[in-house]
């Protein structure tokens, strides 16, 4: 789903995508004139593997988002920068911004139920 910037207004534009199994719903706000703001909520379930033995399991997501969104190049100025997106075509691209969610999420350690519970630790030969 692709939103052109120049048609997120001061009033909240609501929209609703799903990508892949995920779902990302909420509003753009235009609170500057190179600047939206995205205020939603992503849910759905993605397959990881577990870091401790290898097994996929599935992994639930139901997570806020908040995220400056600009259609320039935007100079970092504080931590709170880190949670924005350039969209430099013009056009905010929600399938880009559920895609740098999974990715981000994918790259944090995981362990599955069963590791999870498990005390010993767990030595397996690959």
């Amino acid at each position: 789903m692709k939103i052109a910037f120049i048609k997120i207004s001061s009033h909240p534009k609501e929209f609703s995508h799903t990508k892949d199994g995920i779902e990302l719903t909420g509003t753009l706000t235009r609170t500057r004139g190179h600047k939206v703001e995205l205020n939603a909520n992503m849910r759905g379930e993605i397959i990881l593997d577990c870091d401790r033995c290898a097994k996929k399991y599935p992994y639930r997501i139901d997570t806020p988002l908040e995220f400056a969104l600009y259609d320039k190049v935007f100079p970092l100025e504080n931590e709170e920068d880190l949670d924005s997106m350039e969209f430099l075509d013009g056009i905010i691209d929600i399938d880009e911004i559920i895609q740098s969610e999974v990715a981000s999420i994918e790259s944090f350690y995981h362990v599955c139920e069963d590791c999870e519970n498990c005390e010993e630790l767990l030595e397996i030969e690959l």
